[in-house]
């Protein structure tokens, strides 16, 4: 990672990462206790703010990558795409 990157900046890297993870996670644990995937159901309504805009769409990709049979690197058993 650049050190001479804002630290903002590099957080917020972060926390998109971490969003992103969490709605894979999200999705894996509700395949495990057999509720139906939200992928397939309406996103709710973009938000104003662009970062919660981002985030939605940061976890719909998610979603619809895991739907699409696409698995997260570093996942045993996964591939990159």
């Amino acid at each position: 990672m650049d050190k001479d990157r804002d630290p903002r900046a590099t957080e917020l890297a972060n926390l998109k990462e971490a969003l992103a993870n969490f709605g894979h996670k999200l999705d894996a644990y509700e395949a495990r206790i057999g509720r139906k995937s939200k992928a397939s159901q309406p996103h709710c309504p973009t938000s104003t703010d662009p970062h919660i805009a981002f985030a939605n769409e940061v976890v719909a990709a998610m979603k619809d990558r895991t739907a699409e049979g696409h698995c997260m690197v570093g996942i045993p058993g996964s591939h990159p795409s």
